[in-house]
């Protein structure tokens, strides 16, 4: 790699890329390689006792101005005050930064946990979805379980959040989506107050919800442009579920309704039977709307994918009607105005992966920093309730981000969910 120049801190000035040598938490920038926004930061570098740093022509609006130049308006060296101040300014960033850090530490264990919890739920998943597809009545046991587990985390006083889960090596097809599709359900359904029984319940018919789906034939399934026959085999994958869990005496009929009825709209457009308005269970649009939200995220085959927040957004304006006013209302609330999985723009230029939401602070998720030429291992991740000067300014779809981007912060084809219980404030 080729060694960067280097130039004196006092001939810096705004817009030149520079790159520290010093580890993270010994100085006060967020980054380590950043442009240098204004004379502060100048200021703060001489403060920290840097003589030289090395630059980044190709990465700089403009240049350090030549060797042996001084700056046309070289301001007056900083007073025993200024200059006590500022080190009480710096040294309070490092304070903050170290707690932050133990908050990455923190995080990077519950994400860890998480993962190996996914990694059970989804294991459990699959054998409980192929021993149902077999006949065998001991897959709907499996099936309660997973969602029982799941639910135990649902208590009155539980402040539950969406966790984004790292991918795995292998496609989890019908799997992951019957997770993700389970976990936002029973979180929609805590969130507007089912009680424990009813959250477990929802979640044994979201991890069955698409059972049906096994007697349709994949030509049909991933048609892109289905004619009439198709349209109409394929809308019977819902009746077809509820026929293969009839002779399972463990599920309740509450919850081969929902296989059923998770298709239905209260405006009377759904499928299979035309139901409307509160002729639609609730259990059965919590479920709906969990379906229809990842099957945006994580597409069939040839079908577009959205990214979480384009995908809340385009259930807004385009099907809001198919759902309870109440209850779309308490998912786009629950899902957060930036959803895991979501690409920010933060107030300093710097782009992010939002990694989990904030129930009470919405516009302040988990956020998983890039940084250029850095390891995804090594990435900052930061939590915007623990930092007045960072701030999400907009959500930016993967397209418009440079690919090395989108590699190192979300290398995954999709969007995984486990939800995380956050203990409640002291």
């Amino acid at each position: 790699m080729e060694t960067l120049p280097e130039t004196a801190v006092e001939l810096l000035r705004p817009g030149v890329f520079i790159e520290l040598e010093l580890p993270w938490l010994d100085h006060p920038f967020w980054f380590s390689r950043f442009t240098i926004r204004d004379e502060g930061q100048i200021e703060t570098l001489k403060a920290l006792g840097i003589a030289r740093v090395r630059w980044n022509p190709a990465k700089s609006r403009t240049t350090p101005l030549p060797e042996g130049v001084l700056p046309s308006k070289a301001s007056p060296p900083p007073s025993e005050r200024e200059r006590a101040e500022l080190a009480a300014a710096i040294e309070a960033k490092r304070q903050e930064k170290r707690r932050q850090h133990e908050a990455v530490l923190t995080m990077r264990r519950i994400l860890a946990r998480c993962e190996r919890e996914y990694e059970q739920s989804a294991a459990a998943t699959r054998k409980a979805l192929a021993a149902i597809e077999r006949g065998h009545p001991d897959g709907a046991r499996q099936a309660r379980q997973v969602a029982a587990d799941a639910a135990a985390k649902f208590t009155p006083q539980a402040q539950v959040v969406l966790q984004l889960i790292a991918e795995h090596a292998h496609d989890e097809g019908a799997t992951g989506h019957a997770l993700n599709v389970m976990v936002v359900a029973q979180m929609l359904a805590h969130r507007v107050g089912l009680p424990q029984q009813a959250i477990e319940a929802v979640g044994t018919a979201a991890l069955l919800h698409d059972i049906g789906k096994s007697r349709i034939p994949t030509s049909v399934l991933y048609n892109t442009q289905r004619n009439r026959a198709e349209e109409q085999l394929y809308r019977l994958h819902p009746v077809y579920g509820e026929e293969m869990l009839t002779a399972v005496a463990e599920l309740s009929p509450s919850i081969r309704q929902v296989v059923r009825w998770h298709h239905e709209s209260v405006a009377g457009n759904g499928f299979p039977d035309s139901l409307k308005g509160t002729a639609v269970p609730l259990a059965a649009q919590i479920v709906g709307i969990a379906n229809r939200f990842d099957n945006l995220c994580n597409p069939p085959p040839g079908r577009k994918r959205f990214a979480p927040a384009k995908a809340v957004a385009y259930l807004f304006k385009h099907e809001r009607a198919a759902w309870r006013e109440e209850l779309f209302a308490a998912f786009v609330k629950l899902i957060g105005v930036y959803p895991p999985g979501s690409f920010v723009r933060l107030s300093n230029d710097a782009v992010g992966l939002v990694l989990r939401n904030n129930d009470r602070e919405p516009l302040k998720p988990w956020v998983l920093l890039y940084e250029p030429d850095t390891p995804r291992s090594e990435l900052v991740a930061v939590d915007l309730t623990t930092t007045a000067e960072l701030a999400i300014v907009e959500a930016v779809p993967a397209e418009k981000l440079p690919a090395e981007v989108v590699e190192t912060l979300d290398p995954r084809c999709k969007v995984r969910y486990f939800h995380d219980v956050v203990p409640p404030p002291r």
